[in-house]
């Protein structure tokens, strides 16, 4: 049903509204909690690494370079994640 880079559209979409619902009802409603911020910031996280990923596959052509920012990437989402458990576990 979908190709790489149709369902990678339709992740970053779907996720882009999540962030800006998710944002305005926060603010709107003030749900403003550990479990909310927690699932906001890991939405953010997986987002942000998707757009570069993008970017990367785009505009990025040298195998070395494109091996070495994948690489990157991949440690900063699991800094990211990391970040978000920590703050789950002392808050």
């Amino acid at each position: 049903m979908f190709d790489k880079g149709s369902f990678h559209w339709y992740i970053q979409r779907s996720s882009a509204l999540f962030l800006f619902f998710g944002f305005s009802l926060s603010i709107f409603f003030n749900l403003v909690n550990v479990f909310f911020l927690s699932l906001f910031l890991i939405v953010l996280v997986f987002h942000i690494e998707m757009g570069i990923e993008t970017f990367i596959c785009d505009y990025m052509h040298d195998p070395f370079s494109i091996f070495v920012s994948e690489v990157f990437l991949d440690l900063f989402v699991i800094f990211g994640i990391k970040s978000v458990f920590l703050l789950l576990l002392f808050l």
